[in-house]
């Protein structure tokens, strides 16, 4: 007797694939923006902020001399002994360099994702993952 698999079983397992691979995904993009980012609770707020009261200092001329309105420059100076200044503009340096960078991670993901839901076979979607993972090499390696 020759067993065979139906439509719906095939269907079921695809879907399980699939899946699979988002959830992969996803954790290799993450992965791979943890080369650039510190992922902690409430980090990419604390980012948002830093970015909002450098742009916000680096509009006043002359500096501030009540830093209240911007905790985290000030933060900044006393941990590193930078000026108010120096403070702000690495924020809008960091801001600037991590823009493009994730903007291109999340188009990654987001196109993978997009593949994989279109596959039509297993092995469209492990060669998405293959393909994913040629293109991230280049991020790890600097």
């Amino acid at each position: 007797m020759i067993l065979t698999r139906s439509a719906a079983s095939k269907g079921q397992e695809m879907t399980r694939h699939r899946a699979a691979a988002v959830a992969q995904v996803n954790q290799m993009i993450g992965d791979t923006r943890l080369i650039f980012i510190t992922d902690i609770p409430g980090q990419g707020a604390i980012y948002a902020e830093k970015e909002a009261e450098a742009i916000s200092y680096m509009a006043l001329d002359p500096a501030p001399a009540d830093l209240a309105p911007y905790p985290f420059i000030e933060q900044e100076m006393l941990a590193t002994g930078m000026t108010g200044h120096e403070c702000a503009q690495l924020f809008l340096n960091m801001a600037a360099q991590w823009r493009p960078l994730g903007a291109q991670l999340e188009g990654l993901r987001i196109g993978c994702n997009h593949k994989i839901s279109a596959a039509l076979s297993k092995q469209e979607v492990d060669l998405v993952l293959a393909d994913l993972e040629a293109a991230l090499r280049a991020y790890a390696q600097g």
